[in-house]
């Protein structure tokens, strides 16, 4: 099992979330904001193998992960072997958007 496997397993719906959960988001250099579903794939491209996240446009689109640790392991992840020049930032559910 992958370590994102393994954090995939630790998904809560909105309902069970605790006070400290987090989501991972990033903006676009024109200014739109991803949410990261939970859903990766790997592609080979000519600087090796990288991980395209799957976004979604709305907060309800976004995995809740239970703690700020387990979010910001995937989004050292996807920044480390991500495409894309934003980086994935981990934001607790109790700030507003």
């Amino acid at each position: 099992m992958t370590q994102l496997d393994q954090k995939k397993s630790e998904h809560l719906t909105p309902t069970e979330c605790p006070n400290d959960a987090f989501i991972l988001t990033k903006i676009s250099k024109s200014g739109r904001r991803y949410f990261f579903t939970g859903e990766t794939s790997d592609t080979e491209t000519a600087e090796g193998l990288r991980v395209l996240a799957k976004t979604g446009y709305l907060p309800g689109d976004a995995f809740v992960f239970q703690d700020e640790h387990s979010a910001m392991a995937i989004a050292v992840h996807l920044n480390t072997l991500g495409i894309g020049g934003a980086c994935w930032l981990a934001f607790p559910l109790t700030e507003p958007l």
